[in-house]
């Protein structure tokens, strides 16, 4: 008896859901589209589209769509539409600069409180790649036989200028106080510090640094941890050497080994000496 009035239960219930049934939604899905668990890196965008239509046994017409993204218990609202249609499709594509896991819901709504939605998993990856930083890296001019003038990025070693003949192959750094140019980062392979420090002229290797300006702020680079995403590099417009440097400036660099790099004047002093903070690719 027991079992017959649970079927009965069933039953009843049933027949209410069919009389009350509500929207339905769905990803649309082809090669274009991203419809299911997906992951990619910071900065990339994906092409979604949804397709959603009212009940044909309830016949309520749908009121709303909304399209959001939840993370960490948080929910972002990308889409809030009211609706007064039998049938409903759109397409966006979504970008995501945060590294992370989220959820992308879609929802729709139809008249009487019916709801319908899909949702998948996005997991955003940095694209960055792993630094190191040096920081108060202190550097000399020419003249200068207390601190070194050149500088080794992947060692973060220092060099005054006979050991730095020796390792030439090794030098992307060379800083200088020049008549015009003032406190000057060189390459290698610039004309100035090979006038400056003549026996750079007879290295057998002079790396070939390559330096960007920058908009970076000292903000910015104080919070660069071991994963970070550098902007573009200029090669076509690149210099051969940052000059005039200023105190809290942030230059890019680019080294013959292809490492990016950063670097940000702490402080200039005793007229012809720097401080500097220094990130490099890994």
């Amino acid at each position: 008896m027991a079992a017959i009035i649970i079927a009965i239960g069933l039953l009843v219930i049933s027949s209410c859901e069919k009389e009350d049934a509500g929207p339905t939604i769905t990803w649309k899905g082809s090669a274009t589209y991203t419809s299911s668990d997906v992951t990619i890196v910071d900065g990339q965008s994906i092409l979604i589209g949804v397709t959603a239509f009212k009940s044909t046994t309830s016949n309520r017409k749908l009121t709303k769509f909304t399209l959001a993204s939840i993370a960490n218990h948080s929910t972002f609202p990308l889409i809030d539409s009211t609706l007064n249609h039998d049938t409903f499709t759109g397409d966006w594509n979504i970008s995501y600069s945060n590294v992370g896991v989220s959820r992308l819901v879609a929802k729709v709504e139809a008249d009487g409180g019916l709801i319908a939605e899909v949702s998948f998993i996005v997991t955003v990856n940095s694209s960055g790649v792993t630094v190191k930083k040096k920081s108060n890296v202190a550097l000399g001019s020419f003249n200068d036989t207390e601190f070194g003038s050149f500088y080794n990025t992947a060692d973060e070693a220092v060099y005054l200028i006979g050991p730095a003949g020796t390792n030439a192959t090794k030098v992307d750094l060379v800083f200088f106080k020049g008549a015009t140019s003032l406190n000057t980062i060189a390459s290698p392979d610039d004309a100035t510090a090979q006038s400056t420090f003549a026996a750079i002229s007879g290295w057998s290797t002079k790396n070939q640094t390559r330096f960007n300006t920058s908009t970076i702020t000292v903000a910015q680079f104080n919070v660069i941890g071991s994963v970070y995403k550098f902007p573009d590099f200029n090669t076509a417009n690149s210099l051969t050497r940052i000059n005039q440097l200023a105190e809290n400036q942030v230059f890019m660099f680019k080294t013959q080994a292809g490492k990016l790099g950063l670097v940000k004047v702490v402080t200039l002093y005793r007229g012809d000496k720097i401080k500097m903070d220094v990130i490099v690719q890994q």
